[in-house]
Parts: structure tokens; sequence; C-alpha cells
């Protein structure tokens, strides 16, 4: 007779005891350590000893079939045993099986991974390469550039000694020209001062026609202090002939052009406001004279005597 699968048969002195089983029941033996089928499933050993109870109780006329019955319920248990093993097994594979691959896809993406750092360090390398190059090429430099300044240097002295060299030159040139346009300006006076008269000796035929003599005209030099006639400071040079109570306003000049008869003009009405004078004559005097000059002294009522009158 077989056995199920996880017994063995005993011998057929095995002793039955009143009260119900002791032992393995119908020449079975349990397996050490009280385990079920292969592979960890328990099987309801209470439930298999009701079983084999029922069947002894039966009549001897009985036993083989109650034992063919009771060996079919016993197989039936040791099945679902079985089954419930092979479910615990399957799940156990899945759970096992899932495991595998999300340890599988951890250890894709983690290849991945290291793929991409090493694709960046090598990225860095080439780059901290390019670096030290770029560093050994400025290095180079700099050392080329510092060579220069010290000879820049060296000649910048040099320079700096020209400089202070020259820098006295044109500190004594400047006092030799301050002495010279000290002397220019006298001369410039004097000079000045000749012309006026040379011209005014030049024209005094024509300026006796006109009521007035050369040699009684007079420098007259009106300080406006407070700026009550023109500016304050300002210092304002005419020349001025008065007889027989009549005032003659006059200015020599080698040449007369727009611009001095406008500013003539105007510092005529200057001057009368501040004498409280108006003049007979307003009388301009020239070596030479613009056409425009001539033409605007028409306008205004001066009088204009010139050897030449100049077309430009």
């Amino acid at each position: 007779m077989r056995t199920a699968p996880g017994y063995r048969r005993v011998g057929a002195k095995a002793k039955r005891r009143t009260g119900g089983i002791q032992g393995a029941p119908g020449g079975l033996e349990r397996p050490a350590g009280g385990a079920g089928p292969v592979g960890g499933a328990s099987v309801d050993w209470a439930l298999i000893e009701q079983i084999i109870s029922k069947a002894v109780k039966a009549s001897r006329s009985e036993e083989l079939k109650e034992l063919a019955i009771t060996v079919k319920e016993l197989a039936e248990v040791v099945k679902a045993g079985f089954e419930s093993h092979e479910r615990a097994l399957s799940e156990l594979r899945e759970v096992l099986k899932e495991g595998f691959e999300g340890h599988e896809r951890a250890l894709s993406e983690l290849r991945e991974a290291l793929k991409k750092q090493g694709e960046h360090v090598s990225a860095l390398s080439e780059n901290v390469e390019n670096l030290s190059k770029r560093v050994a090429s400025l290095t180079d430099q700099v050392a080329a550039l510092s060579e220069r300044v010290e000879a820049l240097s060296g000649e910048v002295g040099k320079l700096t000694a020209d400089v202070a060299k020259l820098t006295a030159t044109v500190e004594k040139l400047t006092a030799d020209v301050a002495k010279l346009n000290v002397a220019i300006g006298s001369v410039g006076r004097r000079f000045g001062l000749d012309l006026e008269r040379t011209v005014l000796n030049l024209y005094k035929d024509v300026l006796a026609a006109l009521g007035l003599k050369e040699e009684k005209v007079e420098k007259l030099i009106l300080e406006d202090r407070d700026g009550r006639f023109y500016k304050k400071g300002a210092r304002l040079e005419l020349d001025v002939y008065m007889h027989n109570q009549k005032v003659y306003f006059i200015e020599v000049k080698s040449l007369v052009e727009l611009d001095d008869v406008e500013w003539f003009d105007e510092k005529c009405r200057i001057i009368e406001r501040a004498l409280g004078v108006k003049p007979e004559r307003r009388v301009l005097v020239c070596l030479n004279a613009t056409k425009e000059a001539v033409a605007r002294c028409g306008e205004l009522g001066i009088d204009i005597v010139c050897g030449r009158v100049l077309e430009e």
C-alpha cells in the first residue's frame, strides 16, 4: 500500500491506545519536526485523527471500505495542503520576479547614470586640458608683457628726465615771453598813440572841414565801477573834441569793419548817457574801411574818414 508524500510506513505492531490516537494514524508516522508536505505547507493533524477515528470505530466487515474512504479524505486534505503550498510558492515566485525586475531596472538606470557621468567626466577632463593649455599660453604672454613693461619702464624713465628738462625750458621761455609781452604792450600803447596822432594829422584838412581841430582831440576814459551805464568794472575809451560848447566823439583805427561800427555806435550812446552830453558829430577816422562798414556808418549817422574803401 502507498503512503502519502511526506509520510513513511511503520510496522504492523504499532499499538493503539484507548481514548484516541496518540501516535500517527493508520500506520503513518508524523515526520520529525511536525512538518507537513515538502515545501513547508502545513497539515491539519487534528482533522486527520478525526477521520481515522471514524474508520476505527467502524465494524470489521466494513473496514476496507471505511479505510478507502478515510484514505480518500486524507488524500484530499493532503492535496489541499499541496495546493496551498503551490499557491504560496507561486506568489513567492511573483514577488521574487517583481523584485528581480525592479532590481534590474535600478541596475539599468544606474548603468545609464554611470555612463552619463563618465561622459561628463570625460568632457570635464577635456575642458581642464584645454584650460591648462590656455593658462600656459597666458603665462607665456604675461611673461612677454612683463619683459615689455620693464623695457617701457626704462624708456619712461628717460622720457621723464627729458620732460623735466623740457619743463624747465618752457618755464624759462614763459618768463621770457611774459617780459616780451610787457615790452610789446608798452610799445603797442606808444604805437597806438602815435598812430592816432599820425592818422588825425593825415586827415586834418578833412577834419577841419567837419569843424574840428586834430590837435585839440583828447582821450576820454570811462570806468563803470558799479555797472550803471554798461557793465560793472567796464573800461571804455573814446577820443573827444570840445569847442564852443560843441562835442565830437571820435575813434581812430587802422581798419574799420562792420563790427567796429556797431561797437562805436553803442559806445557813443553809453558815454552820452554817462556824461549827459549829446555829441554834435560822431566820427570814425581810419586808413582803411570795408564797404559794409561805410554803408553802416551812413545808416547810423556816423561820419567816416578813410583813405581806402575795401570791397571785401
